[in-house]
């Protein structure tokens, strides 16, 4: 019998590009301000304010921007036995757009869940190679999330729902999430 090596997917990244005022919190220290090349593992938060943002960078070559007005925190998302890394991102306040493509080909690029409220989203990569989604909170702790690129699963209330390159469904903080919304076409 062999079985493949089992690989931690602990959420690793380096905060890559920020623009004005961005906190950090590696824990157990308490917020301070975030610093280009601040490493934040499982458990780690960041924050950013009005008009500032950061970029995450993932070792598994994934990217999150984190907009103004945001509270993020990473999780890690159970062991791996396949080849995909999996981490959890937690988006309590604010706006978050995530850019997963791997930097390790052979592996394929990450998977990712973005928790918002009660609801959650997993985001991977298809046959381009990419994954490409947007998540925000919105009122009354439900989710607003839309998928550029690749392919997601919603989770809300109990049930799941595919959602496909181009789709947004908006998702109550209880309810069953919705067939997905076709998105709309650029603009002439």
């Amino acid at each position: 019998i062999r079985l493949p090596p089992v690989r931690q997917a602990l959420p690793v990244a380096t905060l890559n590009r920020l623009s004005r005022q961005v906190e950090d919190q590696p824990s157990p220290i308490s917020w301070t301000d975030a610093r280009l090349g601040d490493m934040l593992v499982e458990r780690d938060g960041v924050r950013t304010y009005s008009k500032s943002s950061v970029e995450l960078r993932f070792t598994d070559g994934a990217r999150l921007t984190v907009t103004e007005d945001s509270l993020v925190f990473l999780h890690r998302s159970g062991t791996v036995l396949k080849g995909a890394e999996r981490k959890s991102i937690e988006l309590m306040k604010g706006q978050a757009e995530l850019d997963a493509r791997s930097n390790m080909p052979a592996t394929g690029a990450p998977e990712v869940e973005i928790i918002v409220g009660a609801s959650r989203t997993t985001s991977r990569a298809d046959k381009s190679g990419g994954a490409q989604t947007r998540a925000r909170k919105a009122e009354g702790n439900s989710a607003k999330v839309m998928v550029y690129g690749g392919e997601s699963d919603v989770e809300a209330g109990g049930a799941k729902v595919p959602g496909p390159h181009g789709m947004g469904p908006p998702l109550a903080a209880s309810r069953p999430p919705p067939p997905p919304p076709k998105a709309l076409g650029a603009p002439p």
